[in-house]
């Protein structure tokens, strides 16, 4: 029997109550796993979960159930979290000016190092700036977005984008 202030407690007691203990750690591996945007603590109810069904299993010791916990949650969190990072992991969608790097344009206005022109992109007419090193681009050439700076296309020359919208 082992005595804390005044209290007995003996390691039987303790084990007839570990469900006790294991549901507690499941519920609150659960609040705290609805409270957060990652998967933190879901590794921890699974292995709560293992737990709680050992306990109820007469003549299994405590550390026993402990040594458990700890083992099936390290093995549901090293199985299941590359799955589960595959079907949760965001995927970048590019959207507005993102998505106009790497397409291609009609030139309007002559583009030089130091003077910016105009190249049309999916029917919208856009200032443009030559990418460093870049030779100047002739109106009525087709160029590539390279990047975007501010409110400014970064060009490219591209022959092949020219052969490919000639054919």
């Amino acid at each position: 029997m082992i005595l804390f202030e005044g209290a007995a407690f003996s390691i039987d007691m303790l084990e007839q109550y570990m469900w006790v203990l294991w549901l507690c750690v499941f519920v609150i591996s659960l609040v705290l796993e609805a409270a957060t945007a990652e998967a933190v603590s879901i590794w921890f109810a699974a292995g709560a979960i293992v737990s709680l069904i050992l306990s109820f299993i007469p003549g299994v010791p405590f550390w026993v159930e402990m040594l458990v916990f700890v083992a099936s949650s390290v093995v549901f969190f090293f199985a299941l979290r590359p799955l589960m990072q595959k079907f949760t992991r965001n995927k970048v969608t590019r959207t507005n000016a993102d998505s106009l790097v790497g397409s291609k344009g009609i030139i309007l206005t002559r583009i030089e190092q130091m003077h910016p022109g105009e190249i049309e992109v999916h029917g919208v007419t856009w200032t443009a700036v030559l990418a460093e090193g870049e030779e100047p681009i002739e109106e009525g050439e087709v160029a590539v977005v390279a990047s975007i700076s501010g409110n400014k296309l970064v060009v490219r020359h591209n022959k092949k984008a020219m052969e490919t919208l000639s054919k």
